[in-house]
């Protein structure tokens, strides 16, 4: 109490009273009950401490990272901060990166998770992931797994798109020109190049000539075959020409009496045409003995004519021995009996010499076909039969 004006009232809230007149505050930050006496009255409220045990100075204001009740001051716990002026355990907070109970243990965020501070972890939602620990502060900390691609904060997390490829994150990645993916792809491994292109590192580049490329691996045409470029599967190499074999197979030379362009078929040089092993045109197809042409398109020689093989001209066609013409190219006639002709070719034939004959015959190829005529008898030149000599009489022959 104190004395006033003859009376002695309670001493007042924040001071202390030691008899008389006198009211003494409590130091600066501290308070008191009404009615307090002494100095020892006076006492650190809750968020404040007092650094001497014994007020002998003033209250200082709790810290930060602290909390303070009946003047003394509490350190929060490791990964935990309060405000200044805290009061109580609880007040005590889980820092960015760590959660758990307000005024407890705090532990490192988990995985697949971010932690903005306090009592929770969030989850990073579906296709998302997080191993960042202590520094998953925020929602930057939740990356997409592969195959898709997107962020915590856009909506999350989209399956990737075909032909692209997503390693995980925010952004999807196109396929490299000439390459396909499907959706979900996670890698540039998994863009494939499409048929025709050979994968060359990470690009699709084009199937050279005489190849082919499927699944971006590039494979040789056999031997004796070829492709064009951008070739996409085996049956696109051809056999060469001069060769015949299944596309894509083994090729061989092209048969003997027909042609090979290339492919897959021989064509027949004809009935009366011959070729050599190995032709690989039309040309290469000669005309057999007797007949005339090109190409395999032969026709027989006239009557009684021959040419060689390989004739083109039916002026190549020539009489034959024992027949005779005018010229090369016709039909030819037979000698007449009483003739011959031994050589070839459009020439004369021969008249059997007088007294000779040679019978029926005709066609003749040898003198020898010429006898000679019986006693008695003669021919002219190209006889077929012997006369009696003059003064003889009888039958012809």
């Amino acid at each position: 109490f104190y004395e006033v004006d003859g009376e002695c009232p309670q001493c007042p809230i924040g001071s202390y009273c030691s008899g008389g007149a006198a009211i003494t505050a409590c130091p600066s930050g501290s308070t008191s009950p009404a009615g307090s006496a002494a100095s020892s009255d006076c006492f650190c409220p809750d968020g404040w401490k007092d650094d001497s045990g014994v007020l002998q100075g003033s209250c200082v204001e709790c810290g930060v990272g602290t909390w303070c009740a009946a003047g003394v001051e509490t350190q929060c716990p490791d990964f935990s901060t309060s405000e200044a002026l805290s009061n109580e355990a609880a007040d005590c907070v889980c820092t960015a990166g760590y959660f758990g109970p307000d005024g407890g243990t705090c532990a490192e965020c988990s995985d697949n998770s971010f932690c903005l501070g306090g009592t929770e972890a969030t989850p990073c939602g579906a296709s998302m992931a997080s191993t960042d620990g202590s520094a998953a502060v925020d929602s930057t900390a939740c990356s997409c797994v592969a195959g898709f691609f997107g962020t915590y904060d856009g909506g999350g997390c989209g399956t990737c798109e075909a032909n692209h490829f997503c390693e995980g994150g925010a952004t999807q990645t196109a396929c490299p020109d000439f390459s396909t993916s499907s959706a979900s792809s996670e890698a540039i491994g998994d863009c494939a190049c499409i048929g025709g292109y050979k994968r060359v590192d990470n690009a699709c580049e084009p199937c050279g000539e005489d190849t082919w490329c499927a699944a971006g691996v590039e494979h040789q045409c056999p031997t004796d075959s070829s492709s064009e470029a951008l070739s996409n599967e085996a049956g696109d190499c051809v056999c060469d020409a001069a060769f015949v074999g299944p596309n894509g197979g083994t090729c061989a030379a092209c048969p003997a009496n027909s042609y090979c362009t290339g492919g897959a078929a021989a064509t027949s040089c004809g009935t009366h045409a011959t070729s050599a092993l190995g032709s690989d045109q039309a040309s290469d197809c000669d005309c057999v003995s007797g007949y005339y042409g090109s190409s395999g398109a032969c026709t027989v020689c006239p009557d009684n004519t021959d040419a060689s093989a390989g004739s083109t001209l039916v002026g190549e066609c020539t009489c034959v021995a024992g027949f005779t013409a005018a010229g090369d190219g016709v039909a030819c006639s037979a000698c007449l009996a009483g003739s011959y002709k031994g050589a070839t070719g459009p020439i004369a034939c021969t008249l059997c010499d007088a007294g000779k004959f040679s019978g029926d015959a005709s066609g003749a190829t040898s003198v020898n076909t010429c006898q000679t005529c019986g006693q008695d008898q003669t021919s002219d030149p190209g006889a077929s039969v012997c006369g009696c000599d003059l003064g003889y009489t009888g039958a012809d022959g």
